[in-house]
């Protein structure tokens, strides 16, 4: 058997409370020390955001005085290194035997410009179709300018490439072979030379990505020996 009971509810009144009630219905000390917690609050919380804007503000200037003053001393480093490297260089440069071979080498051509010109572009052709045993490549490695060249690369290893050209571009001698025979065509070369008055070449910074070597170009004008021709 299945017995059911009921309950009656009697319906309740909806309430309706203001909310500052609470407050009103408070004492004045109560009321007092109500308003100095939320004034506390709000200027906690104000002086907490306005800290935190200007910590991230000094903080950022910071990192960036850093920085600045980091790249400044890695340039003066490197700008150093470079001054001493072409030092180093300059002085290669004032060898006799250097200045001699390569002063023997640009007096020997014979003709007009244009005619010289077309003597080292038939050379350039050679040299980039020649073997190792070529006689054009043979010479220009392994003569006494060579020999002076493997020396100093051997002595200042952070150097990937040397060599040395006469008065018209095309090369005299390297510690190993060359791209191409001449080098007239190469922005380094034309500074260097400028225009027969010489002057110092430093390039900007190359990085190669097959050896992951970032390399400068440096070239300087050599001297006839005791004159200043280039």
């Amino acid at each position: 058997m299945i017995d059911t009971k009921h309950m009656t509810l009697t319906p309740q009144p909806i309430v309706s409370r203001n909310p500052f009630q609470f407050v009103a219905d408070r004492s004045l000390r109560t009321k007092l020390i109500l308003a100095f917690l939320v004034m506390t609050v709000l200027s906690v919380s104000s002086v907490s955001f306005f800290s935190n804007r200007t910590t991230q503000s000094a903080l950022t200037d910071q990192v960036g005085a850093n920085l600045q003053v980091q790249s400044k001393m890695r340039a003066r480093t490197v700008a150093t290194a470079i001054e001493r490297h072409i030092d180093v260089l300059a002085s290669f440069g004032l060898s006799k035997l250097v200045q001699d071979d390569v002063e023997v080498a640009s007096a020997a051509y014979t003709g007009d410009p244009a005619e010289i010109r077309a003597g080292i572009a038939k050379l350039n052709t050679q040299w980039n179709t020649a073997g190792e045993s070529d006689p054009l490549v043979q010479d220009r490695l392994n003569n006494e300018v060579a020999s002076e060249l493997r020396e100093y690369h051997d002595t200042f290893a952070d150097n990937l490439e040397i060599l040395v050209t006469d008065k018209y571009g095309a090369l005299v001698a390297a510690g190993a072979r060359t791209a191409t025979y001449s080098q007239s065509e190469n922005i380094w070369w034309q500074r260097a030379y400028n225009g027969g008055q010489g002057a110092v070449y430093v390039g900007q910074p190359q990085f190669d990505a097959t050896s992951k070597i970032t390399s400068i170009a440096t070239a300087l004008p050599l001297y006839g020996h005791g004159t200043h021709e280039v």
